[in-house]
Parts: C-alpha cells; structure tokens; sequence
C-alpha cells in the first residue's frame, strides 16, 4: 500500500512539474523584439577626384618612373617625354613670327586700301575682337583649372569641358582671322598687305601660346610628367617606354587619396531610415579590428533594380581615414537610425 502511495506522488509532481513549464514558455516567447537603431550595408571605397592625364602634343615616351598601384605626392615625376617634334614645332612658329615682322618692315612704304570705312570690315573686326575676348578668358579659365583641380575644388569633368572650350575658342577666333585675311585679298591691289601681315602675326603668335601652354598645366611641366595631389595613386598606364603618345589614349589616372569616399547601396526596405547626415561606422574587410567614422552626403534620387532587389546608391564621406582606406577598398556600414 505504501508502494502504491509512493508511486502516485511522483506521477502528482511530474503533471505539476509539466504544467509549470508549459505556462512559463509562452511568455518568454512573448518578449518583442529589440529594433535595431542601425542600417547595415556593405561599400567600396572610391576616390571623388581623378585626374586623368593626357598628352596632346606630340611626343614620346622618354622614361617611366612609377608602377602601377603606386602611391605619389604632389610633384612626383611620373615620366619624362622626348619633345623634340613639339619643340621644333614651336620654334617654326617663332621664325614664321620673325619673318612676318621683316616683311611688314620691307612694306610699309606701300599704299594701303582704307577701309575705315566698310562696313563688312568692321563687322568683320567686332567679331574678331569678340572673339578673342572669349578666347583669352576661355584660356585664363582653363590655367585656373589646372590649379583648382588638385584642391579638389572642380572635377576632371569640368576640367576637360574647360580645356575643350578653350580650344573651341581658338578655333573660332582662327577661322575669323582667316575670314579678315581672305576678305582684304578680296580688295584690289597689295595695298592691304600690312593689314594681313598683322593678321597673321597675330595668328601665329596666338597659336604660339597656345601651344606653348600646353608645356605648363597641372600634369606636364616642359618635358615632365608630374602628380596633381598631395597624396595620390597612380594607375591605368597606358605606355611604355619608347612608345609614341596618342593624343586619343589617356597617359594614365591619379586618384586622389585625400579625397576618398565610400559609395554603398541599401535596398528600399530601409532606405527610409537613412538620412542626409547620418553618422556612420566604417569597418574595412582587410582589417575588422580597425574601425573608422563618417557621414552620409548623398543618396540618389533614383533606384535601380539588380537582381531582382531595388537599391538606393548612397555616399559617405570619411572622416578620420588614417591612409589605410585606399580605393577598391571593402567596407562593412553601419549607418545610425
């Protein structure tokens, strides 16, 4: 009997026991979850401003002094170029210019047409002087270019759009210099000369300059090849030694290492929660003990779909990169709610 007592009194306190675990889970499941006060991305670090470098003179390659991938500072020769071709180029230029003045001497003694007064002259005459207004701010804005563009102050898309208007400046003051010379050949007798003999002094002298300034821009200084930044890196190069420059071929890229930036994506789902401003945390994958802080500056105001998944490109500024973010970088975010 007292078997039978013993045994029902633990088959009592098993059902008890149960019983209390079953109305215990239930509410620690029942605990909400905890939100995260982060949006998690993953980015790549890119450089904001690239130079790339090109030669539009003709030259070769004389000497090569850095390698791919490598870093550079502010006047770093990259190469030097033989420019002998472009030298000579010039000094033809130099002796047309001196010919010109001898034969405007030998002249002078001549009778000249008056066209004070004609009208299709004059026109001619206000357009040129336009033209070479337009052209010698076009010029002075592309040499402040060459200046502003390793501050990072404009882009090397508004620095090429620079250099390309100066020369389309060039080119209209050239063909309304031309349209001046054949309109005074136009005119009977040879009285006209000392007029075209101007014009083409003042021609060759433009063209002169202008080609002359091509041995004195950010990246070339004569016959040398020179880094923009004060920190960069160098890559894309496109010669080697003894190879002649195609004016068409970039000679390589400089990217400049203090103004990196990160470019992430997040999917839509969260994009709401990121904000212009935010405060992000920056973990490299080449070392996930370092950590790094920034901001967001930008977020695109159009999506697009990849792989099935809408994404939101956004910008980050970095803030305390030490140098060992460098571009093509990996990065894990988090960016602050």
């Amino acid at each position: 009997m007292d078997r039978i007592l013993q045994l029902a009194g633990i088959g009592l306190l098993s059902v008890t026991l149960v019983a209390c675990g079953q109305t215990e889970n239930p509410s620690q499941s029942q605990k909400p979850p905890v939100e995260s006060s982060t949006v998690e991305a993953y980015g790549v670090v890119e450089a904001e401003n690239l130079f790339e470098v090109v030669i539009d003179f003709p030259a070769k390659v004389k000497q090569i002094f850095v390698e791919e991938g490598q870093k550079i500072e502010k006047d770093t020769k990259i190469a030097t170029l033989d420019i002998n071709q472009y030298l000579l180029q010039i000094n033809t230029k130099e002796i047309e210019l001196k010919i010109s003045d001898k034969e405007k001497t030998k002249i002078l003694s001549e009778n000249t047409v008056d066209l004070s007064n004609d009208e299709d002259y004059k026109k001619l005459q206000d357009s040129y002087a336009l033209a070479k207004k337009n052209y010698d701010q076009a010029l002075k804005d592309f040499k402040n270019a060459g200046t502003l563009l390793p501050l990072g102050a404009i882009s090397q898309t508004e620095y090429d759009l620079l250099k390309l208007a100066s020369e389309t400046k060039f080119n209209g003051l050239s063909n309304i210099e031309r349209d001046i010379v054949l309109y005074k050949k136009s005119k009977d007798g040879v009285t006209s000369s000392i007029g075209i003999k101007n014009l083409q002094a003042e021609s060759t002298n433009l063209t002169l300059t202008h080609m002359k300034s091509k041995l004195n821009t950010a990246t070339v200084k004569n016959d040398t090849i020179i880094s923009p930044f004060d920190k960069g890196v160098i890559y894309n190069i496109g010669y080697e030694e003894g190879a002649a420059i195609d004016t068409a071929l970039k000679f390589c890229t400089i990217a400049d290492l203090n103004a990196l930036i990160i470019n992430a994506e997040i999917t839509e789902d969260f994009i709401s929660d990121v904000k212009i401003g935010a405060a992000v945390l920056i973990v490299p994958v080449a070392d996930r003990s370092k950590e790094y802080h920034g901001k967001v500056t930008r977020i695109a105001d159009m999506a697009k779909i990849e792989n099935g998944e809408t994404l939101i490109a956004v910008e980050i500024q970095i803030e305390d990169n030490d140098g060992f973010l460098k571009p093509n970088y990996n990065v894990d975010i988090s960016i602050s709610k």
